[in-house]
């Protein structure tokens, strides 16, 4: 006889299923009920506050707001210029009295120097209520009848012949007794700032030089050319020479170098004596050719002096200062 399956055990098994499944299905739900109730905070509360920047962001669009920008102060007075917080009135000197200043400027000297015989002052000057066009016209109309006459070349650099490069140069030949001592102006760097206006005054002394001066053998020569003489070039016999100062002038022998970079306030800072040169015509010889002495004169001028050929007449060239930008002492 053919059986049929059991039906007992296989409706028991379906039964433990089912329930089991119920079970688990019900932990789950009180699971989930429980954490919801530890953690009221919804997702939608935990994302607006995970990024704390996020309202930042928003109303600073993204970028840090800049720091507004204050405008320039106005420059109404010379003493706001950089340089010129403290300077005074100013003034060309006595050399070029016929140099005057606008009103109501101040200044300083911002340099003196020489350079291949040619002495420079450069002045700084700001001027209070005026203008660029201004200060050129007070120039352009100044000098000339002062003068000095307009000059198409300035010594830049010691050259003579250095173009000027502006209508802005002036040259004054002043007369010396024998020859001329040159005086330039140049106005350069003129600039303004607001209502001030700053710029430079460039001075310049041309070197008075004579070549080929010829010192006789048991002669005198002046340096100054218009007063009593400062060397006798002393023949004591055919081998003892002497370069003997007089009349109260000074020598100091400076020896062999380059003439062109002896300056007048080298000359000024050496040390002078009445005592004469040896200028022997044997080994112990001072004034061989090439060598540079000085000569402080009896009118107080300084003089280089190059020897330019030994011997009982001597050769000599020199440069004599009649104006200088330092005080002769």
């Amino acid at each position: 006889m053919r059986h049929g399956p059991p039906h007992g055990p296989h409706h028991t098994g379906n039964f433990s299923l089912g329930f089991l499944f119920l079970v688990v299905f019900t932990l789950v739900i009180m699971l989930s009920a429980c954490n919801f109730a530890t953690n009221p905070t919804s997702t939608a509360e935990q994302s607006s506050t995970s990024s704390p920047t996020s309202t930042t962001s928003a109303s600073t669009g993204g970028s840090p707001t800049a720091t507004p920008t204050q405008p320039p102060v106005p420059v109404a007075n010379c003493s706001q210029v950089s340089g010129f917080g403290s300077a005074g009135s100013i003034s060309a000197g006595l050399n070029f009295s016929a140099v005057s200043f606008h009103t109501n400027t101040v200044g300083f000297i911002a340099q003196i120097f020489e350079s291949n015989n040619y002495q420079f002052e450069i002045i700084n000057a700001c001027t209070n209520a005026t203008t660029v066009g201004a200060i050129h016209s007070y120039y352009a109309s100044g000098l000339p009848s002062s003068g000095f006459a307009q000059s198409s070349t300035y010594p830049y650099n010691g050259n003579a012949s250095a173009a000027c490069g502006d209508p802005y140069c002036w040259f004054n030949a002043s007369s010396h007794p024998s020859f001329q001592a040159g005086r330039y102006v140049s106005l350069e760097s003129v600039t303004a700032h607001g209502s001030v206006v700053t710029y430079s005054l460039r001075l310049s002394i041309a070197p008075i030089v004579r070549t080929s001066i010829i010192i006789q053998g048991t002669y005198h020569y002046d340096f100054d050319l218009v007063s009593n003489t400062d060397v006798w070039w002393e023949q004591v016999t055919s081998t003892v020479r002497k370069m003997a100062p007089e009349n109260g002038a000074k020598v100091a022998n400076i020896g062999v170098t380059n003439f062109a970079n002896v300056t007048y306030a080298q000359l000024k800072g050496k040390s002078y004596t009445t005592s004469p040169l040896d200028g022997n015509n044997d080994s112990s010889n001072q004034l061989v050719n090439g060598d540079v002495w000085a000569v402080h004169t009896d009118l107080g001028a300084y003089v280089k002096v190059l020897v330019t050929s030994y011997g009982y007449d001597m050769t000599v060239t020199y440069v004599w200062y009649e104006y200088t930008f330092i005080n002769v002492s």
